[in-house]
């Protein structure tokens, strides 16, 4: 039998309704194999589900931010979304630093 892939939940939420969709995520996944829940940081799962809000059409820039510091991670977006985003404005993230 293949084993779970470890992962953390992380999310950018100032007014609470993305938090509430990374608890769906949370509640819908093997606790057991949650490494970390909370707002973003680093962290060393493999698999990231991470939550953010829109700011001025765009992820907010914490998040941006964040995301420009990882590499070779496996990443799930979950977002509270107004507007439409941009997600080119993550300007270092490239799509070989996930495979």
């Amino acid at each position: 039998m293949m084993e779970q892939e470890r992962y953390s939940i992380l999310y950018s939420s100032p007014t609470g309704n993305t938090k509430m969709l990374a608890e769906a995520i949370q509640d819908a996944l093997p606790k057991e194999d949650c490494d970390y829940f909370g707002p973003c940081k680093e962290v060393d799962s493999d698999m990231l589900y991470i939550g953010f809000w829109t700011e001025k059409g765009n992820a907010d820039h914490l998040t941006i931010d964040f995301l420009n510091k990882l590499k070779n991670k496996k990443i799930f977006f979950h977002a509270r979304i107004i507007h439409s985003i941009n997600l080119p404005q993550i300007t270092r993230m490239n799509t070989d630093d996930f495979l």
